[in-house]
């Protein structure tokens, strides 16, 4: 009888560290076999060259959020692929918007199509520490990844002080008094939460058994609602491309003065010498030299809720007026 595959679902807002925590967890399992369903929100993925082990099995899923209505046909396909190779785990990215309050209806249409070939073990939610406190309570998505959650692993804790801290976690366990939280910076965390994953010692959620009803914040004014997930409130996604030199520091004043206007800016610039990954993630701007290499600079753009409201060619004009101002070279947008 072939042995059950664990399945673990990774969540968490846009800039939250998911894909960095991911490739810290292939070298934590990096003597098992495990599989990875990555998915990136727009038409073309920048993540996945990000993950770092070509030998595991990936499986990439673009233009929308796992939980989402609109793509959970391809989401099961993909675990049904996924389910054909003998492995021991397998680990779910979602996109950085996904609502996770309707994952008891995607694990059972797992079930009702491949029958029990995975196991599912539970919810691994990453927190940005930096804005979780102002985003939990304006977006329902938000809330519900703390509620869903099994684990929490409160990310980029080097930047606030002990009183948010200790909101974040007044906040949390009102919310889901049975995850547990784990604190870290670049998602580097003591050994005993990989131990914890490793050997299934999880406590959890009584949200997806439908025991509980989910709560209200007590100090938040936010109330529970349905899923949020459907293809009428999907944040649009834009893709840039240039086949320009672009100078690093030009690309930093154009992500900036969108940072209203966007919640998410990432991918990779070349400035005729060097590679450079860049990130913009609820207006923290980082960059760093990467060693890849591609056809063309790229940048992937998200949209904050208020912009999304905006028709497709009123944002692309937004973008283009930036990029004269700060950048000024050929522009392609997708």
């Amino acid at each position: 009888m072939k042995k059950k595959i664990k399945l673990y679902f990774i969540t968490g807002f846009l800039g939250s560290g998911k894909t960095t925590f991911l490739n810290l967890l292939i070298e934590q399992f990096k003597n098992e076999k495990i599989g990875i369903v990555m998915n990136e929100f727009g038409n073309e993925s920048i993540d996945g060259y990000r993950v770092s082990d070509p030998n595991k099995d990936l499986i990439e899923i673009n233009n929308g959020a796992i939980f989402c209505s609109c793509l959970k046909g391809t989401f099961i396909t993909a675990l049904g692929k996924l389910s054909e190779h003998d492995l021991d785990h397998v680990f779910v990215e979602s996109s950085g918007i996904g609502d996770p309050s309707n994952t008891r209806t995607i694990l059972e249409l797992i079930e009702k199509n491949y029958g029990d070939a995975y196991d599912y073990k539970g919810t691994i939610a990453l927190i940005d520490s930096t804005n979780f406190v102002e985003l939990v309570q304006v977006l329902p998505a938000v809330k519900k990844g703390v509620i869903y959650s099994d684990f929490i692993v409160l990310n980029k804790i080097d930047l606030i002080n002990d009183e948010r801290i200790n909101t974040i976690f007044s906040i949390i366990t009102h919310l889901n008094p049975s995850t547990e939280i784990h604190q870290g910076s670049y998602c580097n965390l003591k050994q005993d939460f990989w131990d914890k994953i490793k050997e299934d010692k999880i406590n959890r959620s009584p949200y997806m058994d439908g025991s509980c009803e989910e709560k209200e914040l007590l100090t938040l004014n936010l109330k529970p609602t349905p899923t949020s997930n459907t293809p009428l409130n999907r944040l649009k996604a834009f893709n840039l491309k240039s086949d320009a030199f672009l100078d690093k520091n030009s690309v930093k004043l154009f992500s900036l003065a969108l940072k209203d206007t966007f919640f998410r800016i990432k991918g990779d610039v070349f400035d005729g010498e060097y590679w450079y990954q860049i990130d913009l993630a609820s207006s923290n701007y980082s960059e760093k030299r990467i060693e890849r290499k591609h056809a063309k600079s790229q940048l992937m753009l998200i949209t904050t809720y208020e912009t999304t409201l905006l028709e497709k060619e009123e944002i692309e004009k937004i973008i283009r007026k930036a990029w004269s101002e700060h950048i000024n070279t050929s522009l392609e947008v997708i």
